[in-house]
Parts: C-alpha cells; sequence; structure tokens
C-alpha cells in the first residue's frame, strides 16, 4: 500500500498481502533506506525511516481511508506490519 501525502513523501506498508513474513523490499529498505520510486512517469530518489509502532499506529487511519480493512492483512498474517516514509533525497526532511 502507498499513500502519497500532500508534503511531496510517501508512506508504504510491507503487508504481503497478509502472508506471514515480510516482504523482502521491506528489508532492504531497512538495510539501506536510499531507494527510487516510480511515481507516475517520474523517478525520485527518495530514502526511508521505518515508523515506530506508535508512529505507525497514527498512519494506519489514512491507508484505510483508500482501503478499507486493509489492515485486516495483520490479522491474517499475525505481525506487525511495517509502514515506511519515503522522503526524497533532495532537502531531506
Amino acid at each position: 500500500m502507498c499513500f502519497p501525502p500532500a508534503d511531496g513523501t510517501w508512506y508504504v506498508a510491507g503487508s504481503n498481502f497478509g502472508l506471514p513474513k515480510h516482504p523482502a523490499w521491506s528489508a532492504n529498505l531497512i538495510a539501506n533506506p536510499d531507494a527510487d520510486v516510480h511515481h507516475g512517469r517520474r523517478l525520485t530518489a527518495v530514502r526511508a525511516t521505518l515508523f515506530t509502532p506508535d508512529e505507525a499506529e497514527a498512519i494506519w487511519p489514512t491507508f484505510e481511508e483508500q482501503w478499507p480493512h486493509y489492515r485486516d492483512y495483520e490479522k491474517t498474517a499475525q505481525r506487525g506490519i511495517r509502514v515506511f516514509r519515503l522522503v526524497p533525497a533532495v532537502g531531506y526532511v
């Protein structure tokens, strides 16, 4: 799941469709937070920050506005879903 707030960042959640393991890309972002985002026809270099559980909790309503019951993947997977903030590389916030 991806949500681009108006501030030019992105929130992404690694649900892995409710599978028990985190998606590999989320481990890659933890190991190396520098990545690229393809959004529309644009490629943007970003730096990822993994939200703490409390920070992620605050983001969940935003995800569920887009996709009601998306958080049910946590129940299916029986794990917390990793949530990241991706910030454009130019002018890290």
